[in-house]
C-alpha cells in the first residue's frame, strides 16, 4: 500500500532534519517532547517533538562539544 510507505517517510523526517547521531538516538526512543537548546537565540524555545514550547529564564552555557562528544552537533 502507498499509505504505509508515506507514513514510514513521515516518521523518518525528524531523523533526517537534524543529521547528528545524538538527535537520532533521542528520536529513536520516540520522546513525548524534545527541545534543542542549541537553536535558542531567544528566550522562547520550540519543541522538536510535541506541541510544547518553553521559555528560558537565564542564559545557558554551551553544551558538550563534538571534540569530546562526537555525536553532538557542532553548534551544541
Amino acid at each position: 500500500m502507498h499509505t504505509q510507505g508515506f507514513l514510514a517517510m513521515l516518521l523518518a523526517l525528524p531523523l533526517v532534519a537534524f543529521g547528528d547521531a545524538y538527535s537520532a538516538k533521542v528520536m529513536a526512543d520516540k520522546p513525548v517532547a524534545y527541545w534543542r537548546f542549541s537553536e535558542a537565540k531567544s528566550p522562547a524555545v520550540k519543541s522538536v517533538v510535541g506541541a510544547l514550547s518553553g521559555q528560558l529564564n537565564q542564559s545557558l552555557p554551551p553544551g558538550p562539544r563534538p571534540l569530546y562528544y562526537p555525536e553532538f552537533s557542532k553548534d551544541n
